[in-house]
């Protein structure tokens, strides 16, 4: 089973040992190694590796591209990287092992000076340097826009394994993550949230939105937009004080949920909710105002659940075919999970969900329910 514990990604960030700026890599060592943003690590194969020579210019030890299924390479380019032809030669050689026709490898270049920019000289930098508000404002952007590229990344991995002799030298720039906007327009909370949202996207990110009370063109079935968009989209539900009670948010809801696609929920409630709608859980929920920094860390939210969906997606896609009696799925189960199966007599055998493990008051829960569940890591134990 040891190919079961194999990093899925691998993380590489490259920096000058001179650099002022060695707290940038720092800080994305301790974002991907939170737990809540992709789970165990060496389980859901995430791997993160700081490289930096020593004092005065020696250069780290090459990349190892074979140590993981997949690497990104974050090469944090400054003057002193820029001025030294061994540093130079050192990333041209990462360059040139990662070429953008590539389906699981990227470099990606982040100039913290304008000199920086030149490093790689043929890929588009993040351009830290010119990025407004102080060096920890930057740095949460550049964490912000790493985590939503990792994430096309992977997805852009995740379909070349279902379909593995697609002609990969035919480039296709990977698709920005797309988010619904699920609200119920019966209060003015739901709706204005879905609108600063969309505005927000659109001013200070790549994503792509949908919010239906502007995005279904005139004549279209209001259902088969709304289950096409579900289905291609990571969805926030905007969980207001009406949410709950509107037919059209819950089959949303449940629709993602039988999709298995990311989902956040972001609570906004003004006086309360009447009756929780229960399949509102087994998934982030973060709390939301109309503060712009609230927003961010809303989306911010959803790009974790996205990474680590489809780091989920990418170490399972293959068990599914050598365990076609498993069915894996990204979530811990719930009602929900047993109603999807139906009774038919094709079955899984087992359903393994991401760790951590359920509690014991939880899973007494399903102790009468068929098949039984295990997590990852207690599933690993008992194949071992």
């Amino acid at each position: 089973m040891s190919d079961l514990r194999r990093p899925i990604l691998a993380l590489h960030v490259v920096w000058h040992p001179d650099s002022p700026y060695s707290g940038v890599a720092e800080a994305l060592r301790a974002h991907f190694n939170r737990e809540r943003s992709v789970g165990n690590i060496g389980r859901m194969g995430l791997s993160v590796s700081l490289r930096s020579g020593s004092a005065g210019g020696n250069l780290p030890a090459p990349v190892d591209f074979d140590f993981s299924d997949t690497n990104a390479v974050v090469v944090l380019a400054g003057d002193e990287m820029a001025t030294e032809d061994d540093w130079r030669r050192y990333i041209s050689g990462i360059a040139d092992q990662t070429p953008t026709d590539a389906v699981a490898r990227r470099t990606f270049p982040v100039a913290l000076t304008p000199s920086g920019q030149g490093v790689v000289p043929d890929l588009q930098a993040m351009r830290w340097h010119s990025w407004t508000g102080d060096e920890d404002q930057r740095t949460s952007r550049l964490l912000f826009d790493l985590t939503h590229e990792l994430g096309c990344m992977m997805d852009a991995y995740r379909r070349y394994l279902s379909n593995p002799q697609q002609d990969a030298s035919v480039f296709t720039p990977p698709a920005p993550v797309r988010v619904f906007l699920s609200h119920s327009k019966r209060d003015s909370v739901g709706e204005k949230y879905a609108i600063a949202m969309r505005d927000w996207l659109h001013d200070h990110s790549r994503l792509q939105s949908f919010i239906d009370l502007v995005d279904i063109p005139p004549g279209q079935s209001f259902e088969d937009v709304l289950s096409f968009e579900v289905a291609r989209s990571a969805v926030v539900v905007l969980h207001s004080d009406s949410f709950s009670r509107r037919e059209w948010c819950r089959r949303e809801v449940l629709l993602a949920k039988r999709l298995r696609v990311p989902v956040v929920v972001a609570s906004c409630l003004a006086e309360g909710d009447a009756r929780g709608f229960p399949y509102l859980g087994n998934v982030p929920m973060v709390p939301l105002t109309a503060d712009p920094k609230s927003i961010q860390a809303l989306v911010s939210r959803l790009l974790d659940e996205v990474l680590l969906q489809t780091l989920w997606r990418c170490r399972t896609a293959p068990l599914s075919h050598r365990h076609s009696d498993i069915l894996f799925v990204p979530h811990p189960p719930e009602l929900l999970t047993f109603a999807q199966l139906g009774g038919s007599d094709a079955a899984p055998a087992l359903i393994v969900y991401p760790d951590p493990p359920l509690g014991k008051e939880e899973e007494v829960l399903f102790e009468g329910f068929q098949p039984p569940v295990r997590s990852y890591s207690e599933w690993l134990v008992d194949s071992a």
